[in-house]
């Protein structure tokens, strides 16, 4: 009954034995990705310009245009995003609608688009 008991008990210390190892190399691998990213997004930057859109109809520019725009100069583009710009507009017909277009490019390539009236994204920090 005792050799039971032991073979048991062997079986699970090997279990969990694995179990540990196997959570440390996926905590080993998921700082190694982590660190790739932020070294991938370091060479990344986010710019952003208005759509010009209004309310009440006038859409304005499209994202396509803007990335035409970008494009047209051979800046590459990674990523691309519609959102607001955060400010308060009052509701009113034919006032700003306070939508951005942003887009992921290389670093590099930042002052050509700043040329072309993009500016560096900010997110807001808290």
């Amino acid at each position: 009954m005792l050799s039971q008991i032991n073979k048991n008990m062997g079986g699970r210390m090997r279990f969990f034995g694995l179990l540990a190892i196997s959570l440390s190399l996926v905590g080993f691998v998921g700082c190694s990705t982590l660190q790739s990213e932020e070294h991938l997004s370091a060479s990344k930057v986010q710019i952003t310009k208005s759509l010009f859109g209004h309310q009440c109809g006038d859409t304005g520019m499209s994202v396509d245009q803007l990335k035409a725009q970008l494009e047209d100069q051979k800046i590459q583009v990674y990523a691309q995003a519609v959102t607001s710009d955060g400010l308060l507009y009052p509701q009113v017909c034919g006032a700003p609608d306070g939508r951005i277009a942003i887009f992921t490019i290389n670093k590099k390539q930042q002052e050509q688009a700043f040329e072309l009236g993009f500016k560096l994204y900010e997110t807001a920090k808290s």
